[in-house]
């Protein structure tokens, strides 16, 4: 398989009684609580700053933009859920809802917490299912950090692959060929593109 995986996983119909009941509640797993919030905080900032060590190659996650992407009402269907461990917020996930298709549009944790992934992961399909979707889509590389842990939450693996246009008039021709290399760490999701 190429370098660029999409996974697509089918909601169970049983789960979605389940999940309309507890989609709009908070979770506690062990120390982490997961609940919905309207608004990115400003301490989503130091969550990139944190995050942003962990890969060579990630776009800006700053709460102002993470705010305009998501929340805005223009930007369309989103529900923002959140983990915070000691009212410290640890990671996120952003789910596109609406019809019969959801995306995990974005998805970070502070590195090495992939427990908080998994956990915002099983949150996220708790969410698509409530709100109706039959199946969730995630995009992420075969490297990525987060992989192994959604493929084990059932998500399967489609010979799908996607390219990548940046239009900037600034970069010189080269300037991201870096990417074409296997050892480079690169976090990509579907909220990075005009797909969703």
């Amino acid at each position: 398989a190429g370098r660029g995986q999409t996974f697509g996983r089918r909601v169970r119909a049983r789960g979605i009684l389940r999940a309309l009941a507890t989609a709009v509640q908070p979770r506690r797993i062990g120390p982490i609580e997961i609940h919905g919030l309207e608004r990115f905080p400003e301490s989503a900032n130091r969550l990139f700053e944190h995050s942003k060590r962990e890969f060579d190659w990630i776009l800006l996650r700053t709460a102002d933009y993470l705010n305009w992407r998501y929340a805005h009402p223009s930007a369309g269907r989103f529900s923002i859920r959140a983990a915070f461990q000691k009212d410290e917020l640890i990671g996120y996930c952003v789910v596109r809802i609406g019809g019969p298709l959801a995306h995990v549009a974005d998805l970070l944790t502070l590195p090495g917490r992939t427990d908080v992934a998994d956990a915002l992961v099983l949150d996220a399909l708790e969410i698509a299912a409530g709100s109706g979707a039959h199946a969730v889509v995630c995009w992420l590389l075969a490297d990525h950090p987060y992989f192994e842990l959604v493929r084990g939450r059932g998500f399967i693996v489609t010979d799908a692959t996607s390219g990548c246009l940046v239009k900037n008039e600034e970069l010189e021709p080269d300037a991201l060929d870096f990417l074409d290399r296997p050892e480079v760490r690169v976090h990509v999701t579907a909220g990075d593109s005009d797909w969703i």
